[in-house]
Parts: structure tokens; C-alpha cells; sequence
């Protein structure tokens, strides 16, 4: 049984017995319902929503809107006390058939649509600024334009704290890094075994925590080592500077890793099949020195030097260099005393006679034509067991290194020998002279 009953200030309706609920109809047709339990339901609903507290629907983890539009002068605002969700899920089962989420302004090309995201500390708009090109953007502000942090032109171009991502080379597709005030950007790249970053901070540096493997720049702030590095029209390698001063800008410079016999500073490993080590080409028309050679002190002390037609190999000869001249030395007896020999190489398999000296013989007679000591030995690093890597390259099982003491060969100039011979030959010269008169 229902009744309706009226008072000064309500209205009562009620629905007696189990399970009956008020039905609001029209045109005979059920509108809304309000159950026992209290729940109102409507096939819809309109007004301000000024002072409702709150909508619930029978599927509490959606608020589907089928087909339809939301409308009104405020906002949708979803507010829960903790754990906050809004879940939009596309029951077409097929991506291309419909968004699932579309932000779109009234006003058709003009406006900006975005999604503004808030946590009373801090505000980020994410959307496209219709007042700048339609950039895509991501903002650290309560709407778009200000303080823009990413940046997607129509382009393509992204810039990271740049608005405006562009190349000085026009390259169609850039990651553009930073702007003009910024005084420090990069790039940091971390695994579980150490972590690489590419920086700018007047160079470029690609860094192993301080070591810099490589860097490129004008200034080259240093921070740590630096294995190779390129800046003001040079390169320089395991070296941040330059110890000794040049005529010209040199292209490269090299300095070595380590001090013992087995580093150096320029290693090159030719394949005769490939004809040339080393190709030296003087683009000057008159041609002039192709290697230079300095001491600790940066002074010159010879060269090879090449014209259109010929090789010199030079050493330091001038006047200015020398003191205790003396022309008047017996060169005779001191030539006497050298053994000219014939003999083969051990590793010449064919046992080719070859003319030449024993260098421990020359050294007593001319000194300066001999480098080393007879007889020296020298400790040599060699590879014992050779590293064992995985099927990525990575080495899983270092190599195991050890020390062996190998001969430390004597050498000989033999251009050293020149004077002897031509002050001997002028000693016989007088003496036939002599004979002769």
C-alpha cells in the first residue's frame, strides 16, 4: 500500500512492504526509481550540481557516458580522500575505432587544449598551445607557455627546455637540449654497472664518472682525465693540453697512457697488403717538413722535410747550437779500429748476407752512432690467458697478465760515421799529397 502524506514543511511518500520501491513515470514509461535502500535512479540528470555531495552508479569503477556529451559552465571534478582513480576504458576492443580520451576546445582551431595536473605543490599542463604554433608541450605551470619544459614542434623537433628545438644545419629531425641561459644540460645513461653521461657545460664531454673519453669544445672546463678531446681546430689524445709550443695549430695531439718501454703514444698496425703505414702528403706547391721532432723543451731538434722531388732527413747542425769546435782530430786511427762485417739476420729465413756493424764494436769508437746498452734486458707485459666474453661482448673473465724479461737491442746510426770517414779520407788526401810533392 502507498500513502502520500503532507505536512507544513514535507513531503512524504511512501511505498509500504518488502521490495517496493517509488517509481517516477511519464507517459507511462519508469523515469526513475527510488529503492529501499535508498538509491535514486535516473536515466538522467540536469542542473548546476551546486550542492550535491556525490554520484555513485551500480559498476563503482566507471562513469560511462555512452555516446553522449557532458556538459555544463564547471568542471567534471573527481575528489575521493585517498586513492584517487578515474579509469577510461574503450569497449570497442578495436584502438582505431574510437579515442578513449579526447580533449577538445569549443572554439574549433583556437584555444588550448590540456590537461592540467595538480597536487597543491606543484602544477604541470600537458596540451597543445594553439598561441605557439601548436606545439605540443609539457609545462611547469597552471596553463601552457610558461616555464615550457617539453617541447614537439609540428616538425617533429623536440626540445628539452627549449622552445623553439632547431638545428644550424637544418637536420629535419633534432633533440634539442637546453637554450641560451642554460649553464649546464646533458644526458645521463645508467645501467647496474656504471653510468655514462653526455654534458655540456661550454664543451661536450662523453664522462665515466670524472673521466672524460672524449669532449669537444672551445673552453674544455676539465673535470678528471680525459682520454681524447677536440678543441680550437685540434684534437689531443690522453692529454688536456698543450706542453709545448707550436709555429701553427697542430690537428692532433698524442700523449701516452703509462711510462714503461710497452706504451706509446701513436701504435699503428699495418698489413703490408694494404702497401702504405703511413701516406704524408704536402698540399704546399713548393712542398717543405712532414714530421717535426722536439725536445722536453719544445725546440727543434730535426725534421723530415720533402721538396717536389726528394726526401731529407735532417738533425740539428747549426753553428749556434755547438761550442769546442775542432777541426784538427786524428780520424785515421779511430776509423781503424772499426770492424766492418758481413752477416745475415736470424729472422731472415733466406740467410741474406747484408754489410754492416756490430754495435757494442762501434760504440767505444763513435759513441753518439749507438743507442742502448750491450747485453741489457727489459721486463715486457705479455698476455697469458686471453679474455673470455659472453655472447654480447661483454667480458665475463678478465685476461691473466704476466711480466717476462726480454733483450733490449742495441741500434746504430750509421749517418753518424760520415764525419769519420770524410775527415779520414782528408787525412789520406794530405799524406798522398805529401808523397807526392
Amino acid at each position: 500500500m502507498a500513502t502520500v502524506k503532507s505536512s507544513a514543511e514535507n513531503l512524504t511518500l511512501n511505498a509500504d512492504g518488502a521490495n517496493n520501491d517509488i517509481i517516477f513515470q511519464s507517459n507511462g514509461s519508469n523515469i526513475a526509481t527510488l529503492d529501499q535502500a535508498g538509491t535514486f535512479t535516473a536515466t538522467s540528470f540536469a542542473g548546476s550540481g551546486a550542492n550535491l555531495t556525490g554520484i555513485t552508479h551500480t559498476d563503482s569503477s566507471k562513469l560511462p557516458l555512452a555516446g553522449g556529451t557532458l556538459t555544463g559552465a564547471t568542471n567534471l571534478t573527481i575528489n575521493q580522500a585517498a586513492n584517487t582513480q578515474f579509469s577510461i576504458v574503450n569497449n570497442t576492443g578495436n584502438a582505431a575505432a574510437a579515442s578513449s580520451l579526447k580533449v577538445q576546445t569549443g572554439g574549433g582551431s583556437s584555444g588550448d587544449p590540456f590537461i592540467h595536473l595538480n597536487n597543491e605543490i606543484r602544477n604541470i599542463s600537458i596540451g597543445i598551445d594553439n598561441s605557439d604554433s601548436d606545439k605540443f608541450k609539457i609545462s611547469d605551470n597552471a596553463t601552457l607557455g610558461t616555464n615550457d619544459r617539453f617541447v614537439i614542434n609540428s616538425a617533429g623537433n623536440v626540445g628539452i627546455g627549449q622552445t623553439s628545438p632547431s638545428s644550424a644545419s637544418s637536420t629535419p629531425l633534432i633533440l634539442h637540449i637546453g637554450n641560451s641561459s642554460t649553464t649546464y644540460c646533458g644526458i645521463v645513461l645508467e645501467d647496474d654497472e656504471q653510468k655514462w653521461e653526455i654534458q655540456h657545460n661550454g664543451d661536450i664531454a662523453f664522462r665515466e664518472g670524472t673521466t672524460a673519453h672524449f669532449r669537444v669544445g672551445s673552453t674544455l672546463t676539465q673535470v678528471g682525465s680525459t682520454d681524447f678531446q677536440v678543441t680550437s681546430g685540434d684534437a689531443r689524445v690522453g692529454m688536456t693540453s698543450r706542453t709545448e709550443t707550436v709555429s701553427t695549430n697542430a690537428a692532433m695531439y698524442f700523449a701516452p697512457t703509462g711510462s714503461s718501454n710497452e706504451y706509446a703514444s701513436l701504435y699503428i698496425v699495418h698489413n703490408s697488403a694494404q702497401k702504405h703505414g703511413i701516406v704524408m702528403k704536402d698540399m704546399h706547391s713548393s712542398c717543405g717538413p712532414q714530421l717535426d721532432f722536439r725536445n722536453s723543451s719544445g725546440t727543434q731538434v730535426g725534421s723530415i722535410a720533402t721538396t717536389n722531388s726528394a726526401t731529407a732527413y735532417n738533425t740539428s747542425s747549426d753553428y749556434r747550437l755547438k761550442e769546442n769546435v775542432d777541426y784538427t782530430w786524428d780520424a785515421t786511427t779511430r776509423l781503424k779500429q772499426l770492424k766492418p762485417a758481413r752477416f745475415n739476420w736470424i729472422v731472415d729465413d733466406t740467410n741474406t748476407l747484408v754489410d754492416g756493424f756490430i754495435a757494442h764494436e762501434v760504440s767505444g769508437i763513435v759513441p753518439e752512432a749507438i743507442s742502448g746498452t750491450k747485453d741489457a734486458m727489459v721486463d715486457q707485459e705479455y698476455e697469458i690467458t686471453p679474455a673470455v666474453k659472453d655472447e654480447e661482448g661483454n667480458i665475463v673473465t678478465e685476461a691473466v697478465m704476466g711480466t717476462r724479461t726480454v733483450p733490449d737491442h742495441q741500434g746504430i746510426d750509421q749517418s753518424k760515421l760520415v764525419p769519420l770517414l770524410v775527415k779520414t779520407i782528408q787525412e789520406m788526401e794530405a799524406r798522398i799529397t805529401a808523397l807526392e810533392a
